[in-house]
């Protein structure tokens, strides 16, 4: 999980220093970030409600649902898949929260090193 997070991360970082090529303000490099930050996860949140409906029968048995399904159990929903749909919505804004600040972070960084390689390029302002 941790090897992932560095590789999202990292690629938002690379994204930012080739889209905020033509500027040199960090804000507009925060702000790459915190888009890109913020699509991935919305991405990959979606993704992961998709899987939960089309695998739902084959996922329902697995260890890592058995707090979900006590949870169901607990809950008063009619159908699990309706749980859990209700479950993994109802993380969605903390989840896009966390990508935006992870990307705005990552693009902060991003943008410092896109200035460090301008200072300090052979090449002049490029």
């Amino acid at each position: 999980m941790l090897a992932w997070l560095v590789a999202v991360v990292t690629m938002w970082g690379a994204a930012v220093v080739f889209l905020t090529r033509g500027t040199w303000r960090l804000a507009h490099a925060v702000i790459v970030g915190a888009v890109l930050g913020a699509a991935t996860m919305l991405v990959f949140d979606a993704t992961a409600i998709i899987r939960v409906n089309v695998f739902h029968d084959a996922i329902r048995h697995r260890d890592d649902w058995q707090n979900l399904v006590a949870g169901y159990r607990q809950s008063g929903f009619r159908s699990l898949r309706a749980y859990a749909n209700y479950e993994y919505a109802a993380l969605t804004p903390m989840v896009i929260a966390l990508g935006t600040i992870a990307g705005a972070i990552s693009g902060g960084v991003g943008g410092v090193v896109r200035s460090v390689r301008r200072a300090y390029s052979p090449l002049g302002n490029r």
